[in-house]
């Protein structure tokens, strides 16, 4: 439920800021989640091409999604919420994981994950790494940007007022860190255009906030952010 909750989340955040339904899911598509999850992204993303709606490609997933999340949307396809009842779900999701409840979802088949690709990068434990090792290391800022010769991805932290690079990371990565930030700040990276917006990891006192600047560039490979942070409990064990 914690991966549904967070595929909820972000699939509602980039609708919110105006993404298209396929382009959103082709998105979630490359994202860090389990083999059963994106084989059921790749469904969705061929029922979107033929005009279906989120509510429809969702309910199609029952096996995934449990009865109160298909109905909760369909309440919301009423009201024109669509976007916010999927973030509200998230958090539904994610309360109930924390309480044990099931909610009758079925559980991802072990096969298929098994036989799940590798291929894609592990990018929400990647960015959600480097922003608790930041914190950790009591960084007021971020910069992750491309290296002069745009063959790396860059990671300076700000601290105590002195700057220093702190990783250097293969340089097809700089995009998919870029998109992943934006969506973790509601922020949409597809109108390349600069931007700011707010990220929590984390909850109550356990959490990490900061403030995102998202800088395009002419294409991924020249895309630039910063991440300013702002506050920091303590933290538990990823």
């Amino acid at each position: 439920m914690k991966e549904l909750s967070l595929w909820l989340r972000e699939l509602g955040l980039m609708l919110r800021n105006g993404t298209d339904l396929g382009a959103a899911l082709s998105i979630l598509e490359c994202q860090d989640f389990e083999a059963s999850i994106r084989t059921m992204t790749s469904k969705m993303i061929e029922q979107a091409a033929i005009g279906a709606t989120a509510e429809e490609v969702i309910a199609d997933q029952a096996e995934a999604f449990p009865p109160v999340v298909r109905f909760a949307l369909l309440s919301g396809r009423a009201g024109g919420r669509t976007p916010e009842t999927l973030v509200a779900l998230a958090d539904a999701l994610a309360q109930a994981a924390d309480l044990g409840m099931d909610l009758g979802i079925v559980a991802p088949d072990v096969t298929a994950e098994m036989e799940g690709g590798s291929g894609h990068a592990p990018l929400v434990r990647l960015v959600n790494k480097l922003l608790w090792d930041a914190a950790q290391q009591e960084a007021t800022e971020i910069h992750i940007h491309t290296s002069e010769g745009r063959d790396t991805t860059c990671v300076d932290l700000c601290i105590g007022g002195e700057w220093s690079e702190v990783a250097q990371l293969p340089g097809d990565l700089l995009g998919p860190i870029c998109r992943r930030l934006c969506i973790m700040a509601g922020i949409n990276w597809v109108l390349k255009q600069p931007a700011l917006g707010t990220l929590r990891v984390g909850e109550r006192d356990t959490d990490v906030r900061g403030a995102v600047q998202f800088l395009p560039g002419e294409s991924e490979a020249e895309h630039e952010v910063r991440v300013t942070l702002g506050g920091r409990g303590v933290r538990g064990e990823e």
